[in-house]
């Protein structure tokens, strides 16, 4: 069009025009759920009834037992429970109460993050930003973008204004198997340590994959953001839809918030060939009325 053209003719405003093309109408954005034809969800919808909250990420890890000790130290997890006899799996759950991911760690020899995979990490909340990346480097783990203050452009869902701008105190580290972790400053003080709050996911078509989550799980979209000019992509996040009034930019904010999908799709991108190092993602059975298998990038989500 004539308005895309026009925009066009600075890289910078390409991107601001890519980004205004793929994005949702802001006529429309109120009734965005509606815009989808809704298959039978695999969850009951009777009164009453809530949509299942995510429990769980299970990956792969070269060595488990400095991958544990790292969240236990780093994120207040506790290992629970092995997951087989011989020590090949280990689940490590929050404590204290707090809303956050339960990890499974899965060993593998060549286990671990690959940057070329469409499973990107995690994501956590912190009181303290600084003080988390600090515990980071103590404790085997690495910092891959040192804390400092990003800012965010308004979102579509839910509606800001054009002008808003939302400014984050933000970190990039990495486990000892290298999955990255986004650390955000979501409150200040709040829990002793980080909680791990989203799991952030590549997309092809995200618009298939922000229907199927809200179709088939019942799920609602919390948030549709451009990432434009920070860089050509946009994050939709998905989660239950009680959490709708407590998602920022990064991840759900405060300390009782449950977890959350975040998809990001990078415009231009090509079809993932692997999902990396992700073996499942796990959600509670609650109101379960079918199992859950692959969402349309073959990610696999399960039961637990």
């Amino acid at each position: 069009s004539t308005v895309l053209a026009v925009l066009s003719r600075t890289p910078s405003m390409f991107l601001v025009a890519v980004a205004l093309a793929h994005a949702p109408s802001r006529l429309a954005v109120h009734g965005i759920s509606s815009v989808f034809s809704r298959a039978q969800p695999l969850f009951a919808s009777a009164t009453g009834v809530e949509p299942p909250a995510l429990l769980r990420v299970s990956h792969t890890v070269p060595s488990i037992d400095p991958v544990a000790s790292f969240y236990e130290a780093c994120f207040g997890l506790q290992r629970a429970e092995s997951a087989n006899a011989d020590g090949c799996k280990v689940l490590v759950s929050p404590k204290g109460g707090h809303q956050s991911l339960q990890l499974e760690l899965v060993a593998d020899a060549q286990g671990g993050f690959q940057a070329e995979g469409g499973y990107q990490g995690l994501s956590a909340r912190c009181g303290d930003v600084g003080a988390t990346v600090s515990m980071v480097a103590a404790n085997g783990g690495s910092v891959l973008s040192d804390t400092g203050e990003v800012i965010h452009g308004a979102s579509l869902v839910p509606e800001q204004d054009e002008k808003n701008k939302n400014s984050v105190m933000q970190a990039l580290v990495a486990d000892p198997s290298g999955y990255p972790i986004l650390l955000y400053q979501a409150c200040e003080g709040g829990a002793e340590h980080a909680l791990l709050s989203a799991v952030r996911l590549n997309v092809y078509e995200w618009k298939e994959s922000q229907k199927w989550y809200e179709s088939t799980i019942g799920w609602s979209t919390l948030r549709w953001q451009s990432n434009v000019p920070l860089e050509a992509s946009i994050t939709v996040t998905v989660g239950p839809p009680g959490l709708k009034d407590s998602v920022g930019p990064c991840g759900p904010t405060g300390d009782e918030a449950g977890a959350v999908i975040q998809l990001r799709y990078e415009y231009g991108c090509d079809k993932m060939k692997q999902k990396g190092g992700l073996k499942a993602i796990a959600l509670s059975d609650s109101g379960a009325s079918g199992d859950v298998h692959e969402d349309p990038d073959g990610y696999r989500l399960t039961l637990a």
